[in-house]
């Protein structure tokens, strides 16, 4: 395949607005035309609260609990609210930055239906916690490792600064509610060491010949720290039963299978690709096979890796916030969209050197000047079924929507600081760090009318968040799902000469057509209540049409 970068520039003109002061908080401009109409779900980091608002900065739902997040927040397919919540301990174990300890379920109507703890001297839930397919929870946990325990996986002992390291596991938990959990798989990073400096130890070996494995004497950003790898983000992909995971302290993102048992998970073989916990995949630093230290890496701290879902422009490839931090060539942040290749075993394919594929994005997107744009921690990005990228710049708080053709169509500042809500056209308070500003977001998720999520619920949008709203030309958008029976029916699916679309109201709409690159292919304005397109000269690939007013729908061309 034709590997390509393309730079996806940051314009930040902000649209006019008619409005007398200035907006400082909540919606600041949406194009209803252009922006992915959905929901956008986000926990303010300093805040007790979990919001779901429409894309006129509106709260369609709201969840309250007793305390800050820890960090993420999701929907489960049957419409409840995952979180994970901060749980104060003792200041001598697990101190460091994402930690949670608590998982939590509510219900649509705001009940705790799930409170379970995940903390104690040994072990504490971090960072990220995600719902699996099976109804099952995975998430982020540290493990506490001694110093004799550290010694003997041959880590150098000027290198153990307090006397302990935090390893990283991943949990598969299985909710019993309303309080309880069975663990049914894990896996702990501590299994798949490797390093050279203790020959007398189990694991030693060159490092520079074992990829698949980590080594235990690497620093990369955690300076000697206990919080030696700091792991911030999960994925899961169920067509591969694959799990993808971001260690920030060595500047990597990481493949595991997911298909292994627990014992094979602690091993080196078993599972559908015979490896068993052994990394499958690892990209973003060479650093880590003692290359050169001083390498400008691929990754700097990077946050939220995703494989890019069916139905999108890029789907199947694996998406990443590369905050850009100790950045040699300057500090900025920057979305990376990567295309490896996966063999049939679900293997990955190794370049000649032991690095793997591919040795260079597939594409980019940064600011036109780059250092415009930066944010050194949290933050994410998510790529929306019209292509474009809905991103979060979570120490500023600011949510952005940006279009494969480089414009913000829809741009969102939190007004929830924890100790106050922000009225509009007040000004933020002090931040809390030179990199934080007073109202953080670990990052943001937009769902749609049609997503399992939100079916059947009740989506009336209230008012927005910050008080005093300036008064708003945002256009609404229908509270409810479409009805099964009021999608645009597109027919032929597959198609190969002409396709026809139609749907329920007879009235003259806008269109677009996307690619899979994410670029615009067709657009323009419907007949009333159909659209014709003629595909006989169309590449053959999967395409996206959207017709103002409803979600996305998919078009094979063959």
């Amino acid at each position: 395949m034709q590997k390509a970068t393309l730079l996806f520039a940051l314009l930040y003109l902000l649209i006019p607005h008619a409005h007398s002061q200035p907006l400082t908080v909540g919606l600041i401009q949406a194009d209803q035309n252009r922006s992915e109409i959905g929901y956008t779900l986000f926990a303010p980091m300093r805040s007790t609260e979990t919001y779901l608002v429409d894309n006129c900065g509106r709260v369609v739902n709201q969840w309250s609990s007793g305390r800050k997040p820890g960090l993420s927040t999701y929907l489960t397919p049957d419409g409840n609210l995952l979180r994970a919540q901060f749980e104060p301990n003792n200041p001598t174990f697990f101190s460091g930055g994402g930690r949670g300890g608590r998982l939590q379920m509510f219900n649509w109507s705001g009940n705790l239906i799930w409170d379970y703890l995940l903390s104690d001297p040994w072990e504490m839930q971090h960072h990220d916690l995600i719902p699996l397919p099976n109804g099952n929870v995975l998430t982020l946990v540290w493990s506490l490792r001694t110093a004799p325990e550290c010694i003997a996986a041959g880590r150098k002992p000027f290198q153990i600064n307090d006397n302990e390291l935090w390893s990283e596991k991943l949990v598969e938990l299985r909710p019993i509610f309303p309080d309880s959990a069975e663990v049914v798989w894990e896996w702990d990073a501590w299994d798949h060491l490797i390093q050279d400096f203790d020959s007398t130890q189990a694991n030693y070996g060159p490092v520079r010949d074992h990829p698949e494995l980590l080594d235990i004497n690497v620093l990369g950003l955690s300076y000697g720290g206990r919080d030696w790898l700091h792991a911030n983000g999960i994925n899961y992909n169920p067509e591969l039963d694959q799990i993808l995971m971001s260690i920030r302290h060595t500047n990597e993102i990481y493949i595991i299978d997911h298909s292994t048992t627990t014992a094979e998970a602690a091993g080196h073989t078993g599972g559908r690709a015979g490896k068993g916990g052994d990394f499958l995949f690892r990209w973003g630093s060479d650093v880590v096979f003692r290359r050169d230290y001083y390498v400008d890496r691929d990754l700097h701290g990077q946050h939220n890796p995703t494989w890019i879902p069916e139905g999108r422009p890029d789907a199947g490839k694996i998406m990443v916030f590369n905050n850009g931090c100790q950045r040699p060539s300057g500090v900025y942040s920057e979305v990376l969209v990567l295309d490896p290749i996966v063999e049939a075993d679900g293997n990955y394919q190794l370049l000649p050197d032991s690095t793997y594929y591919p040795d260079v994005p597939y594409r980019a997107w940064s600011a036109p000047v780059p250092e415009d744009f930066f944010a050194k921690y949290v933050s994410g990005a998510q790529m929306l079924p019209n292509g474009n990228f809905l991103i979060s710049q979570g120490t500023d708080g600011r949510l952005i929507e940006v279009t494969p053709d480089n414009e913000i169509v829809w741009e969102y500042i939190n007004p929830d600081a924890g100790s106050v809500i922000v009225a509009q056209g007040d000004t933020l308070p002090p931040g809390t760090s030179t990199y934080y500003l007073s109202n953080p977001l670990f990052r943001a998720f937009r769902y749609f009318a049609d997503d399992p999520a939100l079916v059947g619920k009740s989506l009336v949008a209230g008012a927005p968040i910050e008080p005093n709203p300036a008064p708003s030309d945002c256009r609404p958008v229908s509270a409810t799902p479409t009805a099964p029976g009021e999608l645009p029916r597109i027919y032929p699916n597959p198609a190969t000469q002409r396709v026809h679309v139609a749907f329920p109201q007879p009235q003259t709409r806008s269109y677009r057509v996307g690619n899979a690159l994410g670029q615009i292919w067709r657009q323009g304005t419907t007949e009333p209540g159909r659209l014709d397109l003629e595909v006989a000269d169309w590449p053959a690939g999967m395409y996206w049409i959207q017709i103002t007013g409803f979600a996305p729908t998919r078009l094979l061309v063959q």
